[in-house]
């Protein structure tokens, strides 16, 4: 026999993913060829079985309401016929985009929605970003880093109708995006805005500087490559999550960049600043 469920029930204005699980055979047989079609065939002869599609990894996938008919062949050359009638595709919505996993050390929102569709991302503080699916459904929106453990709200959009919103939480796999105040023109101090627990690192060409005593840690870390200088440099701790770093004298736009590594060695994204005047 063969058991054929949808693998989702709740209404969508896209496609119905069908399973279809093989649950006992003839003793001795193996499955051959598993195919299906649209509409009540009963018959294993019936001559609209030659317009059938050939199933993949046990899923197939509709876009049309009505009844759907599966038939399996084994190697002794038997066939077994199953249904499944789907009643939830509605084409006045829009389908609901699939969102890949997304971490607070990531810069774009990725997934695939219906072809052509806009895609709307809402984040924690109600700023909102979007970009247009490609043919093949596939999108990107880019966006700030955003603060760990933080939800997001993404959905599609065709003409008026809108997709149902999806809430989707930022993971975290390192931390927090740090911050620091502007460096004026011969500035040599890096006033640093971090999480509790973390220690900065501030690059300047292929120098580092660290906090003394962290020098392993950052060597730990995936930022680090051997052809950097590392310099342990004094840092300046107002409170948990607030310091200051120490650096050379750097003129008016030096490039520097801020990191934050945590107790596991993790580095943040790195934000880059310019000296200003």
């Amino acid at each position: 026999s063969v058991e054929l469920s949808r693998c989702l029930t709740k209404e969508t204005g896209g496609y119905v993913p069908v399973k279809a699980t093989v649950v006992s055979l003839p003793e001795g047989a193996t499955v051959g060829e598993m195919v299906y079609r649209k509409g009540l065939l009963t018959d294993p002869e019936d001559p609209n079985w030659a317009l059938a599609t050939k199933v993949s990894n046990d899923t197939f996938n509709v876009s049309n309401n009505g009844v759907y008919s599966v038939r399996v062949s084994d190697s002794e050359g038997n066939c077994i016929i199953s249904h499944v009638y789907v009643n939830n595709i509605n084409p006045g919505i829009v389908a609901v985009p699939e969102v890949d996993y997304f971490t607070n050390r990531r810069r774009a929102v990725n997934g695939v929605a219906v072809p052509y569709s806009t895609i709307r991302v809402e984040t924690a503080d109600g700023t909102r970003y979007s970009a247009l699916a490609d043919a093949g459904g596939k999108y990107s929106v880019e966006l700030p880093p955003q603060a760990a453990d933080t939800k997001m709200l993404v959905w599609a959009e065709e003409g008026t109708r809108k997709s149902e919103k999806v809430e989707v939480t930022v993971y975290r796999t390192g931390p927090n995006l740090p911050t620091a105040n502007p460096v004026k023109d011969g500035g040599s101090k890096v006033y640093c805005f971090l999480e509790e627990n973390q220690t900065p690192a501030i690059m300047i060409g292929k120098n580092v500087y660290i906090e003394e005593g962290m020098s392993e840690r950052y060597k730990k870390s995936g930022v680090y490559h051997s052809s950097y200088t590392i310099v342990e440099s004094a840092v300046k701790w107002f409170d948990e999550t607030s310091c200051c770093i120490s650096v050379p004298k750097m003129k008016k736009g030096t490039k520097y960049y801020l990191y934050a590594f945590d107790w596991q060695n993790r580095e943040s994204l790195r934000t880059e600043f310019v000296v200003e005047e």
